[in-house]
């Protein structure tokens, strides 16, 4: 990479300071005549995945630490070797903090000149309209969080049917296991090849086993409604989360739609990445109400 000048150094530090989503939109602001399509959905998808490698600020971080980037580029170039890693991130490090932001690989790896990327213009917008993209974005960020709840309350459905299913598979084995026995005494009652004593043991042992279901078939069947109580509130709260996405989705559309058609001095790549937002929203609710 070419000598950078200390005023190039001074704004990608500064942008490098901006959460990783923002990076995103800094980078696709600068490059957006450079990069194809394909390149921008990319810049978004790797928008997602450092927040996954900064394990202590997740989507609020700026930078990635060595041992974080690493492990990321690990995962992108899974033949490097250690050696190979460290020569890579002294390339990508352009503020040589021994950190990568996500600003700082995204210029390296669709090899953009970084002096372009620093003082490319961010748009035209008016100070009215660059207040209008900031809310929109704010609103964006409490999106994710309703979606990031919808989320979790649709794992914690999907975990609690899993765990019904090994319970019913449990009760169903317990069922058999009891189902044997019965039909063992049954036949063992009325063997006259054998004593009267056996016989009777069997007619008592038969009457308590028709009568009460064994320990681990009452445990299983007490685990049952357990779960079965939860799986009905996790089903409620699902779907309260959804109805809540899906009001707060629809009104973000609209101020997007709203904003798109009046605010014409806002960079492509912020009126882009709001929009890839929302598809992505999109992904996680029912498809008959997409």
């Amino acid at each position: 990479m070419a000598t950078l000048s200390p005023e190039v150094v001074d704004k990608i530090r500064e942008a490098n300071k901006k959460d990783y989503k923002a990076q995103a939109v800094f980078f696709l602001n600068a490059a957006w005549h450079n990069i194809t399509e394909t390149q921008r959905e990319e810049v978004y998808q790797m928008s997602l995945e450092f927040p996954k490698y900064d394990h202590e600020k997740g989507s609020n971080g700026t930078e990635l630490n060595m041992t974080q980037s690493f492990a990321l580029l690990q995962k992108l170039s899974k033949t490097m070797t250690a050696l190979e890693l460290k020569a890579q991130l002294r390339k990508v490090d352009i503020d040589a903090n021994g950190e990568m932001a996500l600003l700082e690989y995204l210029i390296f790896a669709f090899n953009q000149d970084a002096t372009k990327v620093a003082l490319a213009p961010q748009g035209s917008a008016t100070p009215e309209e660059q207040a209008k993209l900031e809310a929109a974005e704010a609103n964006m960020k409490a999106l994710s969080k309703l979606f990031d709840e919808l989320l979790a309350a649709q794992l914690s459905v999907e975990q609690l049917k899993a765990e019904a299913q090994v319970i019913a598979a449990e009760i169903k084995a317990q069922e058999d296991a009891k189902a044997a026995l019965i039909a063992k005494l049954e036949a063992t009652s009325t063997d006259q090849t054998i004593g009267i004593v056996k016989r009777n043991m069997a007619v008592q042992e038969l009457a308590q086993a028709k009568n009460e279901d064994p320990l681990p078939l009452r445990k299983a069947k007490l685990t049952q409604d357990a779960v079965v109580r939860k799986l009905e509130k996790a089903v409620a709260l699902a779907a309260e989360k959804t109805k809540d996405a899906e009001a707060a989705l629809k009104k973000a559309e609209e101020e997007f739609e709203q904003l798109k058609a009046t605010c014409s001095g806002i960079a492509h790549g912020s009126i882009w990445m709001l929009e890839r937002d929302i598809k992505e929203k999109k992904r996680y609710l029912p498809q008959s109400r997409q």
